[in-house]
């Protein structure tokens, strides 16, 4: 298994530093970006438009504003991509759908509205799975054209790994963030339910979307974080050896019976690696699986579908032909449940929601593997069942890629917080992450 290497280094966090030491200007950070569509997006991609000449224009402005005496924050001259289900004034929200390619926001979703005021930058819109579903994408995976770059934020993934935008907005119902950003090397995050307004975002199951980011290391997702909710950042005390260890739970049985190994022996060398890096003390406890993840995994469905297929109904009785079979296979499942179904269903994920949180007592966080295995060919984005579950509890999860497989695809660990916890989760894998970048990563 050899270790993980990046296409690109270059990423928020150090654009930011770069900027306020004034050693580049919002238009070289912008410029690099758009060098890397220029050599990628003909192989990628990743990209349903590109305002490229708005976004100059927009960093022109923010490095007039800097030379004034203003700054927005670390975000100030920061490119991000917006996932085509999400509203940007001025253009269609197409969401992978043909008869919306001329569906034209009036104004930009609240989360777009807030990156801006902030100072990022919007480079254009990245491609989603059709209504942010199963059905493959148009995108390639930038680690091998031949694979998937994962669904439904493929376009996000794709551009954040080539460094085509230095961040981009993703969203997971089930595996929409976490899986494409493993399968493409960078790093995704879903932050707790309803912590990032999704207004202005095209549903696909209200109950479960959540928006979040793709990145491309632990910080930046971080630097994110803080900004947005304009919260001062956390970092793990580091100053004692005789501090409390951090205490990671291993859940085992689901997450082994049913991943490659490929997938088991990078989670496997990552935790005997980390035991030994950095200054903080770890204590891993294993334990058997403690909520039927099969079970959830059919109460998730049952949600996802019926929800789908209220929103869509109407649609898709008229214009059936416009959507794409996975998309499709999933209203009829939704149309053909029972009212009883769905409530037996929301009434499960209730009780299971309020039996994870007594379970992350004690635990700083749980450690499983991103995805079943390295990326598999373009008919598919991927098996959701190793992000699915989380999706549903509502907790938040982050991955970041450890290795790469023998065919140099990523493979990734996943990082799971209790509900509300998301600030923890995010200094336990921003810890690891720079202490195992620091060993490991060549």
């Amino acid at each position: 298994m050899l270790s993980f290497k990046k296409i690109h280094d270059d990423s928020p966090i150090k654009a930011a530093a770069d900027f306020r030491e004034r050693k580049r200007s919002a238009v070289e950070i912008l410029r690099a970006c758009l060098d890397r569509i220029d050599r990628y997006e003909d192989q990628v991609h990743a990209w349903i438009s590109i305002d490229r000449e708005g976004a100059l224009n927009r960093a022109r402005e923010l490095d007039a504003e800097f030379a004034s005496g203003r700054y927005r924050g670390a975000l100030h001259g920061i490119p991000i991509g917006v996932k085509d289900i999400v509203d940007l004034e001025g253009l269609p929200t197409a969401a992978g759908y043909p008869p919306w390619r001329s569906k034209i926001a009036r104004e930009d979703a609240p989360l777009v509205r807030k990156l801006r005021e902030l100072g990022a930058i919007v480079v254009g819109k990245t491609v989603t799975t059709q209504f942010a579903a199963f059905d493959p994408p148009v995108t390639l995976n930038p680690r091998d054209p031949s694979r998937t770059p994962g669904g439904s934020s493929s376009g996000s993934a794709a551009a954040v790994a080539t460094g085509m935008c230095l961040a981009a907005i993703g969203s997971q119902t089930g595996g929409s963030i976490v899986r494409p950003a493993s399968f493409c090397g960078a790093v995704g995050f879903k932050p707790s339910y309803a912590t990032i307004d999704a207004r202005g975002f095209v549903p696909l199951a209200p109950s479960l979307d959540h928006p979040g980011f793709i990145t491309p290391t632990s910080a930046d997702q971080s630097l994110i974080y803080h900004e947005i909710n304009n919260t001062g950042k956390q970092t793990l005390d580091q100053s004692s050896d005789s501090i409390r260890p951090l205490r990671l739970g291993r859940p085992r049985g689901f997450f082994d019976r049913v991943d490659e190994p490929e997938a088991a022996a990078a989670v496997d060398l990552f935790v005997k690696r980390m035991i030994d890096v950095g200054p903080r003390r770890v204590e891993i406890v294993e334990f058997a699986d403690p909520i039927d993840f099969d079970e959830i995994l059919a109460r998730h469905r049952i949600v996802m579908s019926v929800e789908a297929a209220n929103f869509h109904r109407d649609r898709f009785r008229e214009e059936r032909d416009s959507f794409e079979p996975k998309i499709a296979s999933l209203i009829e499942a939704g149309l053909s449940a029972s009212a009883e179904q769905y409530q037996n269903a929301k009434e499960y994920q209730n009780k299971m929601k309020s039996l994870i949180e007594n379970e992350f007592r004690g635990f700083d966080a749980w450690l499983v593997p991103a995805t079943t295995g390295a990326a598999p060919d373009r008919s598919t984005t991927g098996d959701p069942r190793f992000q699915s579950p989380w999706s549903f509890l509502g907790v938040p999860t982050i991955s970041f890629p450890v290795a790469l497989n023998d065919d140099g695809l990523p493979l990734s660990v996943q990082w799971i917080g209790a509900r509300g916890g998301d600030e923890t989760i995010l200094s336990v894998c921003e810890y690891f992450h720079s202490q195992y970048s620091r060993a490991f990563y060549e």
